[in-house]
């Protein structure tokens, strides 16, 4: 079942150096739903594709502060799933987009076998 993937901003807050992640489920097209549980470990979701609200962006660069506009969409699997694995990032500020970090360039999740949430980032595996 399909499920929205995000970055808890709030407990995030308590330890910046952690991810802690929310899921929820999806509503539609442009929205997530409701919060149905928190990761705290490292999980792996396959078949995902990004969502950012257009909206949500402009919001958070016009005011200064955070909320959640931005997630990935994608089926939570119980095995991992080994492949080479790079960092993504979503900073508002620097792009409207998911990137990998290392580069800086856009992150095409058709390339994606699985998407990696642990607690210390995501990762897209190759």
């Amino acid at each position: 079942m399909r499920r929205a993937i995000y970055r808890n901003l709030n407990l995030a807050k308590r330890d910046p150096s952690r991810y802690v992640y929310s899921i929820a489920t999806v509503k539609g097209t442009a929205s997530k739903g409701t919060v149905e549980a928190y990761e705290y470990g490292t999980m792996y979701a396959v078949n995902c594709t990004p969502k950012v609200l257009p909206g949500g962006l402009l919001r958070v660069r016009n005011q200064g502060q955070r909320e959640v506009f931005a997630w990935i969409v994608g089926d939570i699997v119980e095995t991992p799933i080994a492949g080479e694995a790079v960092r993504l990032t979503f900073d508002p500020w620097k792009h409207g987009e998911f990137t990998i970090k290392e580069t800086g360039k856009a992150a095409d999740f058709s390339q994606f076998r699985a998407v990696k949430f642990t607690d210390t980032g995501t990762f897209g595996i190759l």
